[in-house]
């Protein structure tokens, strides 16, 4: 496998060095390098295509990172096949698997190469991940069968036509199994937010190089100060950033026996506002237990349980899929002869039964869910079905009915004819360990719980209650469900309703109403008939033991097969989400600031008083030293899943606060030019001192200002490393190599102390502005007069 996550992350690498070669800060940048190197400003031109050459490399170096992680970890949970080549029997990897291959497939198997049918045991398919027809496709000996084809009956044995790469497969869903930068809500806001600063940086840009045209400056001067402008506001890194943070969470799930297959899924745990859960394998154990035999023996010529046994045990040796309910109920009829079969229908979850002909007398024999043969049946014995199946189902049993009848096809119920019950099979699945906990958890967030079940009405509302699900104990069919239009399946979903005896295509729809309430949809299963749905929904996970077609399409599998891996993994995701929240407030106030130094300094007419060289020491400590922190120490707070959206949290505190440092930065700017004269490196270095002073004490304020929890041992580090800045600061300016690498000027004692009570000052006002909440407050104002101007004018229309 090594060499298959080799061979996996060379074909992406390419792709990987264009996209970080040319992403928009590298082309503004790079283009301003370039234009500065022309214009004969050697040094700074060399100093930003350095740069950014070191941002590109960090973006491909991080990118790897993420491809190469990913990759080992679905390795390490990739399905192996069994092959038959050249009369050898071999285990491989679906990549490992060549033309001419003989595979051998079961129930919930995905097949992973175009091949040929050889041989079958009752087999269907279902093609819905191919076509999107969730119709099961019989297959015959000869007929050809498409890589991606779930296994949903029975037992085939395939030949393989072609490599797995060169399959129809390949060419359509490659990005379901594979690492891809699809990105998440929140690095779709960051990305938004770049693309509308770069639209501001082109008018500023113009501007300066208008203003120099006019005053008839140098052209290099000019060049220089969009360079630092555009150093200042173009946020790339927080791309950057929220990646790192997304592998990270990865790598940190996997430990808690969580499989992100989507790194980017990570956020989306976090946001789900609704959870569908399969029942069995999901809420209950997948294992069934066997608890009982119930013979029918009012008046028919069958009457023993011996019989019933010899049934079960016909059928228990005619099932090629190894199912946890087929081994259940093998252990119970060890010993049992089975009788002679001429004909055997394999269980479907589409069908909810299987059937058999016995060779001796051509009758047939049912074993299924019971609501598929109640009306066939005599009233009497169906009384006795349905009355007992209910007794049962609510106490959280799972019943199989068994029945016989004189004829039929065996996949038609209503051609069986002279249907009798023989007895019932009763079987009970526990909860999962954690299950009441991890379903408390989730309503606690207020997350909408759905069972999604293809068993009884009465046994689903049972382990519902079991489980502490709030619902209205109303269960609704699959033939309620099939009855109903979209609008009226999205409005029932509001009532908190449960679903039994529904269909995989159901499934699936029901999925779909989820989502029109505008708020993500996670889909929890196992089994093959669960792969719709965790397809089709924002957040699919799967059981790691569960279908194998199903694993590889879910976006997150839960290796221990434990529901209970949710909790740590929504709580986790809470942390990132917090953490790239305050690093996106530093970011946002970094760029704010410098935007309205520069429309301050444009307005008076002077110069921007930064170099690009004096934005990278800035960036050095305002950005590199708590990412460092919040890297290792990710914050957490309470989230809620109704709460405003990424740029609505981040921004008010954001504008507020960089309004406050450029105010201050712009003032001490105008006063120091006004004394030391406006093209002064005093004037210059005090506007940076202050600008400096209040943008490293912006990292203390983001974590109160983000509702973050408390940590104490956490805001000491900080503020060790705010005296380790200072000495650094002291140490830059006044070691003459460093600061003439970052081209700062020396100033006097005097001048220093006073741009410090300058910045202390505006240290103060900035706590302030964050105890009273002052960027919200303004926020939630400004919302309100907005939504009541659009009140008024819908009233006057």
């Amino acid at each position: 496998m090594k060499k298959s996550v080799f061979i996996s992350v060379i074909k992406d690498f390419g792709p990987i060095i264009l996209r970080n070669v040319f992403s928009l800060v590298a082309i503004i940048i790079g283009g301003l390098s370039i234009i500065l190197i022309v214009l004969g400003n050697t040094r700074d031109g060399v100093f930003l295509g350095t740069v950014i050459l070191i941002n590109i490399i960090l973006g491909i170096v991080q990118e790897l990172r993420s491809r190469i992680a990913l990759e080992k970890l679905q390795a390490s949970t990739a399905q192996v096949y069994d092959i038959m080549r050249a009369s050898q029997k071999l285990h491989v990897y679906s990549e490992q698997i060549q033309v001419g291959d003989k595979i051998s497939l079961s129930l919930g198997d995905q097949v992973p190469v175009d091949s040929v049918v050889r041989e079958s045991e009752g087999c269907e398919f279902n093609e819905a991940l191919l076509s999107g027809e969730s119709d099961n496709i019989n297959k015959s000996i000869g007929d050809k069968v498409l890589a991606g084809s779930i296994i949903v009956a029975g037992a085939v044995v395939v030949e393989s036509q072609k490599i797995a790469s060169e399959s129809y497969l390949a060419t359509m869903t490659q990005d379901l199994k594979h690492y891809n930068r699809r990105l998440s809500p929140i690095q779709k806001s960051i990305l938004r937010f770049i693309q509308i600063m770069a639209g501001v940086l082109a008018i500023i840009a113009m501007v300066i190089l208008l203003r120099t045209f006019f005053s008839e400056e140098s052209l290099v001067n000019g060049v220089v100060q969009i360079s630092a402008v555009a150093s200042t506001i173009i946020a790339e890194g927080l791309l950057l950033a929220s990646t790192a943070f997304f592998v990270y969470g990865a790598v940190k799930l996997a430990r808690k026996e969580v499989l992100l297959q989507q790194i980017n899924a990570i956020e989306n745990l976090g946001r789900v506002g609704i959870v569908c859960v399969d029942k069995t394998g999901t809420l209950t154990e997948n294992e069934p237990v066997f608890e009982e035999l119930l013979e029918y023996s009012a008046g028919t010529t069958v009457n023993n349980q011996t019989y019933l046994r010899e049934l079960i045990a016909t059928y228990v040796t005619s099932e090629s899929a190894h199912t946890a309910t087929v081994q259940a109920l093998k252990d119970s009829v060890k010993k049992i002869k089975p009788k002679a079969v001429s004909e055997f229908l394999p269980f479907s979850s589409a069908r909810k039964y299987s059937a058999l002909q016995l060779k001796k007398d051509s009758s047939v024999v049912v074993v299924g869910a019971s609501d598929y043969f109640t009306s066939l049946l005599p009233a009497k014995e169906k009384q006795w079905v349905e009355s007992t199946v209910k007794e049962l189902s609510r106490s959280a049993k799972r019943v199989l009915f068994v029945g016989q009848a004189s004829g039929g096809k065996l996949d038609d119920t209503q051609s069986m004819k002279g249907m009798r019950v023989v007895g019932l099979i009763v079987l009970s699945n526990p909860l999962k360990v954690g299950t009441k906990d991890t379903i408390n958890f989730l309503q606690k967030r207020k997350v909408q719980v759905v069972v999604i079940s293809g068993d009884n009405p009465h046994t689903v509302r049972a382990i519902a209650q079991q489980a502490g699900i709030l619902s209205s104990n109303k269960v609704y069919s699959g033939t309620q469900v099939e009855a109903m239009s979209d609008h009226e399946l999205v409005s029932l979903l509001r009532s908190k309703p449960l679903f039994a005896r529904i269909l995989p295509s159901q499934k699936q729809r029901i999925v779909a109403a989820a989502q029109v309430s505008n708020t993500l949809v996670a889909m929890i299963g196992d089994g093959a008939n669960d792969a719709l749905a965790i397809k089709k929904a924002d957040v699919g996970i799967a059981m790691f033991s569960g279908a194998p077609a199903t694993r590889q399409i879910a976006d997150a599998v839960l290796l221990n097969d434990s529901f209970s891996a949710l909790p740590s993994g929504v709580e986790l995701s809470d942390s990132i989400i917090t953490t790239l929240e305050m690093v996106a407030c530093l970011f946002f106030s970094r760029v704010w600031a410098g935007v309205l130094l520069l429309v301050g300094t444009l307005v008076v007419n002077i110069d921007y008083p930064f170099s690009p060289r004096n934005i990278t020491l800035l960036n050095l400590f305002i950005i590199g030293f708590p990412l460092l922190i919040w890297s290792i120490w990710p914050r957490h707070r309470v989230r809620s899943i109704t709460e405003t959206s990424f740029l609505s949290r981040t921004l008010p505190f954001s504008i507020v606060n960089a309004l406050l440092i450029a105010t201050f930065s712009f003032m001490t700017y105008l006063v120091s030019s006004s004394y030391y004269g406006t093209k002064s490196a005093q004037a210059a270095m005090m506007t940076y001192l202050v600008f400096l002073v209040m943008s490293v004490f912006t990292i203390s304020i983001i974590p109160p200002a983000m509702q973050v929890v408390k940590n104490s041992y956490q805001q000491r580090i900080i503020w060790i490393g705010f005296v380790g800045i200072a000495c650094i600061v002291v140490l830059t300016f006044i070691v003459p190599g460093v600061a003439h690498f970052f081209s700062l000027q020396s100033i006097g004692l005097k001048t220093a102390l006073v741009s410090l009570v300058v910045g202390v000052c505006g240290v103060a006002v900035q706590y302030f502005a964050t105890t009273i909440n002052l960027g919200n407050r303004l926020w939630q104002k400004i919302l309100f007069m907005y939504h009541s101007a659009q009140k008024k004018n819908a009233h006057t229309t």
